[in-house]
């Protein structure tokens, strides 16, 4: 995909599911969030960062970083939310 493409494919502000690998770290997290903040100030309005399980809580200063859902403790709004995802 072009990023011709692409922009026209975010410009129909499509449902976006951001995720990452088991036991997250800060390099995971802080590319996950940085895309999030992204994807959002590019107008995209509905990005879920979902990742598998909990993050260590020293990174809990990370902006929005109460907003990623955590699929080991919301099973079926992390299911829900992949099935619906366009990108």
């Amino acid at each position: 995909m072009n990023y011709q493409a692409l922009a026209q494919l975010l410009d129909q502000n499509p449902e976006i599911v951001i995720t990452s690998h088991r036991s997250p770290d800060g390099d995971a997290l802080g590319s996950s969030l940085a895309m999030y903040h992204f994807l959002q100030q590019r107008g995209c309005t509905q990005v879920q960062v979902v990742l598998p399980d909990a993050f260590p809580p020293f990174l809990n200063w990370m902006k929005d970083s109460d907003k990623v859902l955590l699929a080991n403790q919301n099973k079926e709004l992390a299911a829900q939310k992949l099935a619906s995802a366009q990108v």
